[in-house]
C-alpha cells in the first residue's frame, strides 16, 4: 500500500498542470490583492462624490421644505400641527447638512490618526439617519439612499469599534492580514481557493482512461475499494498543501508589510451555528472568533469539491468530459445566484451554496451554518459512496470482473 501512496503521489506531482496551476494560483491571490489595495485607494474619492450628492440632496430639500413651511403658515396659519411637523423635517434636514459637511472634511484628510473621530462621527450620522426613520420622515423619496438593514448594523460595528478601542479598517478593502482572508470567503473571491482544488483534481480518475493506465492499475493486487480510497488521501493531502500554504505565505507577507490588522475586528455573525434552525439573532465576534467557525466551512467545502470533482472524473472517464460537467455545475451556480434570492427554498438544498462561506455564517441563507455544515458533509459521503459503487463494479481490466 505504501507503494500505492508513492505511485500516485509522483503522478501528482509530475505534470506540468500541477506547476502552472500552482502558479496561475500564485498571479491570481496577487491580482486580488493590488485589486483591493486599488479599491482601498479609491474608496474616498468615491465616499467624497456620493456625499456631494447628498449635499446636492439635501441642499435641494432644505429649499423645498423651507418654501413648503412657508406656504403653509401663510395659507393655513391656524394649523400649528402640520407646521410643527414641517419644522422637524427642516431641522432634521439641517443636521443632515451639518454632518454632511463634515464627514466630507474627513473623506479630504483620512488618515490613521483621525481614524477613530472618523467612527465616531459616522456613528452620530448613522443614529441621526435612523431617528428620521423612526420618526416617519419620507427619505426615499426626498432622494436619501438608505437601507433600514444596514444602519443598524454599522451602528453596531462602530459602537463595538469605540467602545473596545479597536483600530478601524481604512476601508473594507484595506489588505490587512486578517482582512485579506476574510475578503478571499466572500463571493465569488471564493472561487479563488476552489478552482484550483478543482483543477488540480479534474484528472483523478480520467487520467487513468485517457492513457490506459486503468488497465494495469486495476489489475495489481491493490483493492478497488484502496486504489479508490488512496487516490482521494493523495489528492486532498497535496491540493490544500499547495492552497493552504500559498494562502498561508500570502497572509504572513500582507502582514509583515501591511499589518496584520485586529484580532478582534468585529465581523457580523448569526448565533444559530449550533442549531439546525437559523433562529439565532445576527452577534458580532471578534475575527478570531469568526475564523475559527469559518475554518471548518472551509475544509468542508475543500473536501467536497475535491470528491465532487473526483466523482464527475470517474463517471465521465474523460477529462474534457470532467471541464464540460463541472462548468455547466458552475452556469448554472452562478444562474442560481442570479437569479434567486438567498432566501430562497432552492439554496436549502443547493450542496454549492455553503461554499460562499461568509453569507452562510452572517445568516444570508435561509438554514444555520450547522444545517449548511450537515448538507456539505451528507453530499460528500454521497458522492464518495457513489463513486465507490461504480469503481467497484465496473470493468476495468479490460474483460468481465
Amino acid at each position: 500500500m505504501t507503494g500505492l501512496f508513492l505511485f500516485e503521489g509522483r503522478r501528482f506531482w509530475k505534470p506540468k498542470k500541477t506547476r502552472v496551476i500552482i502558479l496561475l494560483l500564485i498571479i491570481t491571490l496577487v491580482t486580488f490583492i493590488v485589486f483591493n489595495i486599488v479599491q482601498d485607494k479609491l474608496y474616498w474619492i468615491k465616499q467624497a462624490a456620493d456625499l456631494t450628492i447628498e449635499r446636492v440632496v439635501i441642499e435641494s430639500e432644505v429649499k423645498r421644505v423651507n418654501n413648503e413651511l412657508l406656504l403653509l403658515k401663510e395659507s393655513m396659519p391656524d394649523n400649528l400641527e402640520a407646521a410643527k411637523n414641517v419644522e422637524k423635517q427642516l431641522d432634521f434636514l439641517t443636521n443632515r447638512r451639518y454632518y454632511n459637511i463634515q464627514q466630507i472634511n474627513y473623506t479630504k484628510h483620512n488618515n490613521k490618526d483621525n481614524a477613530m473621530a472618523r467612527v465616531e462621527l459616522w456613528l452620530e450620522s448613522d443614529r441621526h439617519l435612523l431617528s428620521g426613520i423612526e420618526a416617519g420622515f419620507p427619505l426615499e423619496e426626498m432622494g436619501f439612499k438608505i437601507s433600514g438593514a444596514e444602519i443598524p448594523q454599522r451602528i453596531s460595528v462602530n459602537e463595538y469599534l469605540i467602545q473596545q478601542k479597536v483600530q478601524p479598517l481604512n476601508s473594507p478593502y484595506e489588505m490587512t492580514a486578517t482582512n485579506f482572508i476574510y475578503k478571499l470567503f466572500d463571493y465569488p473571491w471564493i472561487a479563488i481557493i476552489l478552482l484550483p482544488l478543482f483543477l488540480l483534481n479534474i484528472d483523478i480518475f480520467s487520467a487513468d482512461f485517457d492513457g490506459g493506465a486503468y488497465k494495469v492499475l486495476y489489475s495489481r493486487h491493490f483493492s478497488r475499494r484502496g486504489i479508490y480510497f488512496v487516490k482521494f488521501i493523495v489528492r486532498y493531502v497535496y491540493s490544500m498543501l499547495i492552497v493552504s500554504c500559498l494562502l498561508a505565505i500570502a497572509f504572513c507577507l500582507i502582514g509583515a508589510l501591511n499589518g496584520y490588522g485586529e484580532a478582534g475586528y468585529p465581523i457580523s455573525y448569526l448565533s444559530s451555528f449550533h442549531q439546525l434552525t437559523a433562529t439565532g439573532s445576527q452577534v458580532l465576534l471578534p475575527w478570531i472568533e469568526y475564523f475559527y467557525r469559518a475554518i471548518s466551512l472551509y475544509l468542508i467545502v475543500c473536501s467536497f469539491i475535491i470528491i465532487l470533482t473526483g466523482t464527475i472524473s470517474l463517471l465521465t472517464k474523460d477529462t474534457l468530459g470532467t471541464l464540460s460537467v463541472s462548468i455547466c455545475i458552475l452556469f448554472l451556480d452562478y444562474s442560481l445566484r442570479t437569479v434567486f434570492n438567498n432566501e430562497s427554498s432552492i439554496y436549502m438544498f443547493w450542496p454549492l451554496a455553503p461554499s460562499v462561506i461568509n453569507n452562510v455564517l452572517q445568516g444570508a441563507y435561509r438554514l444555520s451554518a450547522l444545517a449548511y455544515l450537515v448538507l456539505l458533509i451528507a453530499t460528500t459521503i454521497v458522492l464518495l459512496a457513489v463513486g465507490l459503487c461504480v469503481i467497484v463494479k465496473q470493468d476495468l481490466k479490460g474483460g468481465s470482473f
